[in-house]
């Protein structure tokens, strides 16, 4: 519910003439009730008006006293200047010593007015060492200080809100809920405050001719934090951003490597990948790993997938629900811990797996759809053929760390996989794109 700006108006008379401190001006009042429907007002006529009246005051200066500038950004020391002439300031009360504002010496133009602010708490330094003279300010910026004048006279219980008010700093969402409840702010035709935008010499006078529709002075009681409302930070509608955009179109295919990593054959793996600018997948046993950590860490550091193919590579098929669970735990650790990535991704060793197997897993159980079965002694020429002349979308592809002519395999199979219109993925990546696995579920493929 907002309270009408005549209500405002009312209780600020009544409050600030039994102060004894309102220099009253009626002559402007008709014509700025007038205007009060949205982030302008209603007629240029009607805030020119406005905007004379203050300038009548005091508060807003032009160069040739015509030109009051409405659309001009309100520096932060502009901002002190309207302030401190509706403030009242006593300086008798304060405990008063020189601004400690580097930007605002005694010489400066400035000086009385932040002092008058800066004193009275309405306004800080951007630093505490620094006024900020010369930065504009913003929308959220002329609610908070305006807030701070005028919270002993606003309704606490009437709060509004905007669509983009979660956009708003943390210091500033809960006062620009309290003026757009009390109908002192208001927001664009789209729904939102604009919390950032600058706000215009138009604009700040506005929200201070809807709190003080008579110029005149008011003593500052600054408001209880804990009477300002907190507001939600979380965005409505987040935009959602696909890492996995590029490659949805793709026809793509999966490169991965069993069995180690070994002294000198992965390092040699992972230099014919780097040369030609692709990421695979490396399943590793724990024990190997133990043994080559940097490799492990070099593995991770070039943006490859680790992956875990069982602690021992012995086939867990024969083995106990235990033994299985720890073979694939205790390698999911120390890889971990090792690399600071855990796997997300099983490769049994041999492929053996049987149900018991696959339900203790806990993972998703990635197998292959093309094998050249590199291990037997099979030429790199073989190799190459038989993985270019099977690749398909969504294939994976078995090779072998440890296997030298796999290793001088993989540039040629790579080049002629690139001019097929084959990108290369990780695992986790094909994963992704192709809608997701399931822990227990065996895969050799994702179209």
């Amino acid at each position: 519910m907002q309270i009408k700006k005549t209500v405002i108006a009312s209780i600020l008379f009544a409050v600030i003439c039994a102060g004894g401190f309102l220099a009253a001006d009626t002559a402007y009042a008709d014509a700025a009730s007038a205007a009060d429907s949205t982030a302008y007002d209603s007629t240029p006529d009607a805030n020119s008006m406005m905007m004379r009246k203050w300038a009548d005051y005091g508060t807003l200066l032009s160069d040739d006293n015509s030109d009051l500038n409405p659309n001009a950004p309100v520096l932060r020391e502009e901002a002190a200047r309207m302030l401190s002439t509706i403030i009242l300031f006593r300086s008798e009360r304060y405990n008063y010593s020189p601004l400690a504002f580097s930007d605002v010496g005694e010489d400066s133009p400035y000086y009385e007015h932040v002092k008058v602010v800066a004193l009275t708490g309405v306004m800080n330094g951007i630093r505490s060492d620094v006024f900020g003279v010369g930065q504009v300010m913003t929308r959220e910026d002329a609610a908070v200080v305006l807030y701070r004048v005028f919270a002993a006279y606003l309704d606490a219980k009437s709060v509004g809100s905007f669509n983009d008010l979660w956009q708003s700093s943390s210091w500033a969402g809960g006062s620009i809920m309290l003026l757009a409840g009390n109908g002192i702010v208001h927001g664009y035709s789209d729904g939102r405050f604009r919390p950032h935008n600058a706000v215009t010499r138009l604009e700040f006078v506005l929200m201070l001719d809807r709190l003080m529709p008579t110029p005149g002075k008011v003593r500052v009681v600054l408001p209880d934090p804990k009477n300002i409302p907190d507001f939600d930070r979380t965005d409505p509608k987040p935009v959602v951003v696909d890492p996995y955009a590029h490659l949805r179109d793709k026809k793509l295919i999966a490169l991965t490597f069993d069995d180690g990593p070994f002294r000198e054959q992965t390092p040699r793996v992972l230099d014919e990948l780097s040369a030609k600018g692709v990421k695979a997948t490396f399943f590793m046993t724990g024990n190997r790993a133990q043994a080559w950590p940097d490799t492990v860490r070099r593995v991770v550091n070039e943006g490859h997938q680790l992956a875990n193919h069982s602690y021992s590579h012995k086939s867990l098929t024969g083995m106990s629900a235990e033994s299985v669970k720890w073979e694939i735990n205790h390698t999911n650790d120390l890889l971990e811990e090792i690399s600071g990535v855990r796997p997300t991704v099983l490769r049994p060793p041999f492929g053996s797996i049987n149900a018991r197997t696959a339900e203790t897993a806990g993972m998703p159980i990635i197998m292959w759809s093309i094998d050249p079965q590199d291990w037997d002694g099979k030429t790199s020429d073989y190799i190459v053929s038989f993985v270019t002349s099977r690749a398909r979308d969504g294939d994976i592809i078995l090779l072998h760390d440890p296997v030298s002519a796999s290793i001088r395999a993989t540039p040629v199979i790579i080049d002629m996989l690139h001019r097929e219109g084959f990108t290369f993925v990780t695992v986790d990546e094909l994963i992704a794109v192709r809608g997701g696995a399931e822990n227990g579920t065996v895969y050799y493929r994702f179209r």
